[in-house]
């Protein structure tokens, strides 16, 4: 394995479940969130902490969808549902999903080799390099605001 794509895979797995350097880990953010926390909302007009894990579910999902070549655009449903009732079963269920979806997107990202980095992720889009790092960058911001949740209710 090219030693690039290992370094992003490190960065990864920590952001699911490591001690990566901004101290916050998905495992760690979602420990003790019941499903009545995860829908509840501070203010009508922001996301609640089940909406960002299902929004950051998906994106593992998109990136690794487009490392094979697809420009897939998810819809809004899939991209930010609205969920606003859980049963403790749906909450674990989602949080397994989103679990999962690190291995989707490291077992693609594992399938290739460096040369494919600084080229487009699609026919038109920018580079995976920029795209992996960007969504790294992305898990960690939502991540941010799910601690900061968990801490306000």
């Amino acid at each position: 394995m090219s030693s690039i794509i290992q370094s992003i895979m490190t960065l990864l797995s920590e952001t699911a479940t490591g001690n990566n350097w901004t101290g916050i880990n998905t495992e760690t953010a979602l420990r003790g969130i019941t499903a009545e926390q995860a829908v509840r909302r501070l203010n009508a007009n922001h996301l609640n902490i089940a909406e960002l894990a299902a929004h950051l579910t998906c994106w593992n999902k998109v990136i690794a969808r487009r490392l094979n070549g697809e420009n897939y655009q998810p819809g809004k449903e899939e991209d930010f549902p609205v969920i606003n009732l859980l049963l403790e079963t749906e909450w674990e269920a989602l949080k397994t999903a989103f679990m999962e979806s690190f291995v989707i997107l490291e077992t693609t990202l594992n399938s290739k080799e460096d040369n494919i980095l600084n080229n487009p992720i699609f026919e038109g889009g920018t580079s995976a390099y920029r795209n992996l790092h960007g969504q790294i960058s992305h898990l960690h911001y939502h991540m941010g605001q799910i601690v900061l949740l968990k801490k306000l209710l």
